[in-house]
C-alpha cells in the first residue's frame, strides 16, 4: 500500500488487536483497510474491506468494535449520489462481504460501533430530506436488523456515540430540544427493545 493512510481506529479482542483506517488508492479516492495483530505479529498487509473502489467511491467516518473473538468495522461510503453505511465483520479467521445497513436515498454518516460481547450495534446519523435522525442496526445470530429510529425530535440529531454493557447497548447524541436549546439525548437497548 503506497497511498496516504489516515484516521486509524483500533480495538482489541482481549488477545490481539485490529486497526482500521482509510487509505488513498492512488486515484484520490480513499478506501477502508484493516490489519490484525495476533500471536506477536501484524498480518502481512492491510486487507481491503470495501468492494466499491474507484474515484466515485470515497469513504468517510469509520468505527470498529470487538465482541471478544472477532471485529466489526463500519463506515460511510459515497456511491456517486449519497453516503450509505456499510459494515464488514471479521469472524472465524476471515472478513465477510461488506453489507449496507441503511436503506435510504439520503446520506448516512457519523457511524459509531459497540459490541455486547456477542453481537454488535452500529448507530449513525441518517438524513431524511428534512432533518437528520439517529438510526441503529443490531447484529445477532449472523444477521443485521433493519435500521431502527432512535430519536423522535423535530430537529437535527448529530454525533451519535455507542457503548455496550453485558445485556445491551446505549446510544447518546446531540439534538436541539423543542425550544431550540442543545441537549444530549439517549436510548438504551435492553430486553430486546430500545
Amino acid at each position: 500500500l503506497s497511498g496516504a493512510a489516515l484516521y486509524p481506529y483500533v480495538a482489541s479482542d482481549g488477545n490481539g488487536y485490529a486497526v482500521a483506517w482509510t487509505q488513498d488508492d492512488g486515484s484520490g479516492a480513499y478506501s477502508v483497510y484493516a490489519n490484525l495483530y495476533s500471536a506477536g505479529s501484524w498480518s502481512s498487509a492491510g486487507t481491503l474491506l470495501e468492494n466499491s473502489d474507484g474515484a466515485l467511491y470515497d469513504v468517510a467516518d469509520r468505527a470498529i468494535a470487538s465482541n471478544g473473538s472477532g471485529y466489526a468495522v463500519a463506515w460511510s461510503q459515497y456511491d456517486g449520489s449519497t453516503y450509505s453505511v456499510y459494515t464488514n465483520i471479521y469472524s472465524g479467521g476471515a472478513w465477510t462481504i461488506p453489507v449496507v445497513l441503511d436503506n435510504s436515498l439520503n446520506s448516512a454518516i457519523q457511524v459509531t460501533a459497540a459490541s455486547d460481547g456477542s453481537g454488535y450495534a452500529i448507530a449513525w446519523q441518517q438524513g431524511t430530506g428534512l432533518v437528520h435522525d439517529i438510526n441503529a442496526s443490531l447484529y445477532s445470530a449472523g444477521a443485521w436488523s433493519a435500521p431502527i429510529l432512535l430519536d423522535n425530535g423535530a430537529s437535527d440529531a448529530q454525533t451519535p456515540s455507542a457503548a455496550q454493557f453485558p445485556t445491551g447497548y446505549a446510544v447518546a447524541w446531540h439534538q436541539d430540544d423543542a425550544s431550540g436549546n442543545p441537549n444530549i439525548f439517549g436510548s438504551i437497548h435492553a430486553g430486546g427493545v430500545w
